[in-house]
């Protein structure tokens, strides 16, 4: 483990326990160790860049992250982390099994700006947007809950030849609600208020299954002068 690198990769065991019949979440303990290390590399992924980022680490928000496999790495980095989702009962099972005393797991809609007291630096939406139909609703909900000019991390499957054809490799079907190619997501927040910093290609350049990428949110103020 390379020095301040303390991501959280959780245990097989635990996520059999804890995401039984939960399809979202079971190529996390994929019994192919090529599917879960390609998952797994996402989260690895995203860890580094908020890490190596220089931006405050004092709240973070964990959009649709109700599975929960990525609090325990996140907690380590804020000092505050809360999690939305419509069900977040297994992030909050995550949470006590951790001990993660910082995190605050939140039921509710992902487009209600309400939920939140106060903005927060950072967001992850790690694979969450492609699920949403209408981007314009999670965009405009996600410049809410973030500070002026703070930061958000995507996670995006690309949907590319490359990705269906290992699906039908190893007979994985594409979920119904994935409405969206990570460009097309990543070319929304680029026209609507965001401006990408940084982009890493999962697992490879040239053989990209997923978009992670670092954003930062252009203020209204920061808009006008450009």
């Amino acid at each position: 483990m390379e020095a301040g690198f303390m991501f959280v990769q959780i245990p097989r065991e635990t996520l059999e326990q804890v995401y039984q019949n939960h399809h979202k979440t079971t190529l996390y303990f994929s019994k192919n160790p090529v599917v879960r290390e390609i998952f797994w590399k996402r989260l690895k992924t995203l860890y580094r860049l908020i890490d190596e980022a220089d931006h405050l680490k004092d709240a973070a928000l964990d959009f649709g992250g109700g599975n929960g496999v990525f609090l325990p790495s996140l907690s380590q980095l804020f000092s505050r982390v809360i999690c939305i989702d419509l069900d977040t009962k297994r992030a909050s099972r995550i949470a006590a099994i951790f001990d993660l005393k910082n995190v605050t797991p939140l039921s509710g809609d992902l487009n209600n700006e309400a939920l939140l007291e106060k903005p927060v630096d950072v967001i992850v939406a790690a694979d969450v947007l492609e699920h949403f139909r209408d981007l314009s609703r999670p965009v405009r909900s996600i410049a809410g809950f973030l500070k002026n000019e703070g930061f958000l991390y995507t996670s995006l499957p690309t949907e590319n030849r490359i990705y269906v054809l290992l699906r039908k490799f190893f007979n994985l079907k594409k979920p119904e609600d994935h409405f969206h190619t990570a460009y097309e997501v990543e070319k929304f927040l680029s026209l609507n208020g965001f401006k990408r910093l940084r982009r890493r290609y999962i697992p490879f350049p040239f053989f990209p299954l997923f978009l992670v990428s670092q954003w930062k949110k252009i203020d209204s103020d920061s808009k006008r002068n450009n």
